[in-house]
C-alpha cells in the first residue's frame, strides 16, 4: 500500500492543481482514494501492479495535462526549476518502471546471486523521482519564504 499512497497523492495533488481546488479538497480526495484503495487490496491483494500501472499513467497524463495549462506562463516565464524537476519525474519514472519490469522475480535479469539487484535499482530511482516531485510541487509557505536560518 505504501508506493499506492504515493502515488495515489500525485495524482490527486496533480488533480486538485490541474482544477484549482482547495487543499481541503485535496486532502478528502486523498482521503477517500486511499480507502478505496485499501478495500480493493483486501479484497483484490494481487492487483498492486495493475493498480500502480494505472496511476502512472494517469499521472503522466495529469502532468502533461498540467504542463499544456501552464504552458503560456511557462513561455512568458521559462521553464523553472520546480516545473524541470516535474517533468523530470516522467523520465526518472520510465526508467524505474523498466528496472522493477526487468529485474523482478522471473523477470529477464533477475538474479538473487548478483550483488548487482535491478529491484534495488527501482526502490532508488522511484524514491529519487518522489523527492523530484515533492521539489517541484511543494511550495514554501509564506511564513517561511525569505526566513535566514
Amino acid at each position: 500500500m505504501a508506493i499506492l499512497a504515493v502515488l495515489l497523492f500525485i495524482a490527486v495533488f496533480a488533480l486538485a492543481e490541474l482544477r484549482d481546488h482547495s487543499s481541503r479538497w485535496m486532502l478528502s480526495a486523498y482521503t477517500v482514494s486511499l480507502a478505496v484503495g485499501g478495500v480493493v487490496l483486501a479484497l483484490l491483494p494481487g492487483s498492486t501492479d495493475v493498480l500502480s500501472a494505472v496511476l502512472a499513467v494517469a499521472i503522466g497524463g495529469l502532468e502533461i495535462a498540467d504542463h499544456r495549462h501552464e504552458l503560456p506562463k511557462i513561455r512568458r516565464e521559462g521553464l523553472s526549476a520546480k516545473r524541470l524537476a516535474r517533468l523530470s519525474v516522467l523520465a526518472v519514472l520510465a526508467i524505474a518502471a523498466t528496472a522493477f519490469l526487468v529485474g523482478r522475480t522471473g523477470g529477464p535479469l533477475c538474479n538473487a546471486d548478483s550483488a548487482f539487484q535491478w529491484h534495488a535499482v527501482w526502490h532508488v530511482l522511484a524514491a529519487a523521482a518522489m523527492a523530484l516531485y515533492a521539489y517541484g510541487a511543494i511550495e514554501p509557505h509564506p511564513e517561511m519564504v525569505g526566513r535566514s536560518a
